[in-house]
């Protein structure tokens, strides 16, 4: 039925609307604040895959227990640290979406096995 109406999993809805929230607090679009344990990395990671090559990687909180560890912001960053830079820097929530989509339904799988 989902392949018939075109619709993503409700897995894939899930990571896309979680991360959009994370990149509206992020740009300041909603009166949320990051909590004190969110900090941005202040020199971004070099790495060789081209996904995180972006400027405003946040870096990871630890987390010992599942409850916190797919909570809003752990599981976000570990999403948002994966984005291209077009999606992390575009103008609006909508352009967001768009740029981040295909990035979450390729890699959904792999985050919902890690082990942080």
């Amino acid at each position: 039925m989902l392949a018939v109406l075109n619709w993503d999993t409700l897995r894939t809805r899930r990571l896309l609307h979680q991360t959009d929230m994370f990149y509206r607090i992020h740009h300041g679009k909603i009166n949320i604040k990051m909590p004190p344990f969110i900090c941005q990395l202040a020199t971004p990671i070099i790495t060789t895959r081209s996904t995180q090559n972006h400027p405003l990687l946040y870096q990871h909180p630890y987390a010992r227990v599942n409850v916190f560890k797919y909570s809003l912001f752990p599981h976000s960053i570990y999403v948002w640290n994966s984005l291209p830079a077009a999606a992390v820097t575009a103008d609006s929530s909508k352009s967001f979406q768009k740029a981040a989509l295909p990035v979450i339904q390729e890699k959904q799988s792999s985050w919902e096995k890690r082990t942080v």
